[in-house]
């Protein structure tokens, strides 16, 4: 029998996101990942020690901070950086510009931790197994 259960484990930030077979076929999930903040880089840490495949990280642009008003990376930026993952900084996603780089990456499904801003409808239809958002 080939039945299918796909596990995605919320406890606290733990993400097992794969999809697994009773004759240990596994297929790897195609997750494009939206944050920004600190707390979203152990969110993106745990979908890659899930066995995710991150087709691309998406995160807001960087931004002058402190009295020197100085540009600052995001630290989720900085993260995918450091781990080789296809990183996006668009300004806005209503752009349909925007919207054809995340189609262009097929993912499966869009996780969103932080990311800064409500994402559009023309995005959330993208992938064909949704988006979850995680506070």
């Amino acid at each position: 029998m080939n039945l299918c259960r796909v596990f995605l484990s919320i406890k606290g930030w733990l993400f097992l996101c794969r999809f697994e077979t009773y004759n240990y076929v596994v297929i790897v999930m195609r997750v494009a990942f939206f944050g920004t903040p600190d707390y979203a880089t152990s969110v993106l840490d745990r979908l890659i020690a899930g066995s995710c495949n991150i087709v691309g990280v998406w995160t807001r642009a960087d931004r002058p901070t402190g009295r020197g008003r100085r540009f600052s990376s995001p630290p989720v930026k900085i993260y995918a950086e450091e781990h080789g993952l296809p990183l996006f900084q668009p300004e806005t996603l209503r752009d349909d510009r925007a919207v054809e780089e995340i189609r262009a990456r097929e993912p499966d499904v869009i996780i969103v931790a932080g990311y800064g801003r409500i994402l559009p409808p023309k995005v959330l239809i993208v992938p064909p197994k949704g988006a979850l958002n995680i506070h």
